[in-house]
């Protein structure tokens, strides 16, 4: 009797096996009420103007996956290119120092790249998150920045953070027009 409890237990199991194999996949359960479950994840549009904060973000991604190294990074300067009427930006350039590195690093297209620099950056150091952000900053100061761009006839501007004051130049016809702007305060810095 105890060699039949022994076939027994290997046919179930062999059955069990079988049917498992030629049964196909568990029918998937829908995700528990009140949650969406896993959906795929969407990259941001590649094209596009993007708030400075997004394109730290992604910096600081970079970093804590070891693509890009920011350990020892100091920032001596922001530039904004196509810079529309938010504050964000087509393309994002930090001049930056690590030990006796100089480098640039360019956000663009949804990704970083650095390169190396020879020339000079200025020499005082930004502190990121004391300064007002660009986006803040042309929504502190929209009317005399769109005052700029329509004594222009543009539709983008660029900007320039360095030594404590923003610089927003429109070009257009007949060179380039500016506006200077406390980075602390977002306040318009008077012409002499």
């Amino acid at each position: 009797m105890h060699d039949w409890n022994a076939v027994i237990i290997f046919l179930v199991l062999t059955f069990s096996v079988i049917g498992g194999c030629i049964g196909g996949a568990p029918a998937e359960a829908p995700p528990p009420e009140g949650t969406t479950g896993i959906t795929g994840i969407v990259a941001p549009a590649a094209e596009g103007n993007v708030p400075l904060e997004a394109a730290l973000d992604t910096l600081a991604l970079y970093n804590a996956e070891e693509f890009l190294s920011t350990d020892g990074m100091a920032v001596h300067m922001v530039s904004g290119t196509g810079v529309d009427a938010t504050g964000n930006a087509t393309r994002w350039m930090l001049g930056a120092t690590r030990e006796s590195e100089t480098f640039i690093l360019i956000y663009e297209k949804n990704q970083w790249r650095e390169y190396p620099w020879g020339g000079p950056l200025p020499e005082q150091e930004i502190n990121l998150t004391k300064v007002v952000s660009p986006g803040d900053l042309f929504r502190m100061q929209a009317g005399a920045i769109n005052a700029l761009r329509e004594t222009k006839g543009a539709g983008e501007t660029e900007l320039l953070l360095s030594g404590g004051i923003y610089t927003i130049e429109v070009p257009g016809r007949g060179g380039r027009k500016a506006l200077e702007l406390n980075a602390m305060t977002g306040d318009v810095i008077p012409r002499a």
